[in-house]
Parts: structure tokens; sequence; C-alpha cells
């Protein structure tokens, strides 16, 4: 994950919550994003469908949750295919 300009990848109306919104310029750790580099190991870009596609497939199972539960989901079986 490099700290550039995520722009050439939104596509409005996006996912409130999840990433960095419509600001254009680079983020700036502790002035422009929550990020805490305490907290935070590893940050992977996923599209907003993604996203949304993996929250309807947990809504089928039973799992209720947004769109930040299925980042997280995609972002755990992505990190398991990694073992």
């Amino acid at each position: 994950f490099t700290n550039e300009s995520g722009k050439k990848y939104w596509k409005k109306p996006g996912v409130a919550g999840i990433g960095y919104g419509y600001n254009e310029k680079p983020i700036i750790y502790g002035e422009t994003t929550s990020l805490n580099p305490n907290v935070i190991d590893e940050v992977m870009k996923m599209p907003d469908i993604a996203s949304a596609a993996a929250m309807h497939i947990l809504r089928e199972r039973g799992i209720g949750g947004g769109a930040s539960t299925g980042l997280n989901f995609l972002v755990s079986l992505h990190k398991i295919l990694q073992l």
C-alpha cells in the first residue's frame, strides 16, 4: 500500500464509511485519515461492488452487517488464500 490517491478507482456514490471518500489528495497520517499505524497492520484496496456483494452473500446466510462487514469478510478470505 502506498500513500497515493485512489481517485482513478472511485465510482460515485461509493460506500459510506469505507475508504477515503472523494478526497483527491494523498493521505497524510494524523491529518486526513483515522488510520492509526499502531493498530493497522495491513491495508487492502477492494472495489465497492465487491464489498456490497459480500454483504449480500453474508445476509443470505443469516449474518447481518453492512459494507464494512462485507469488506472484512473479503479480506479474511484473501488472507486465508495466502496461507
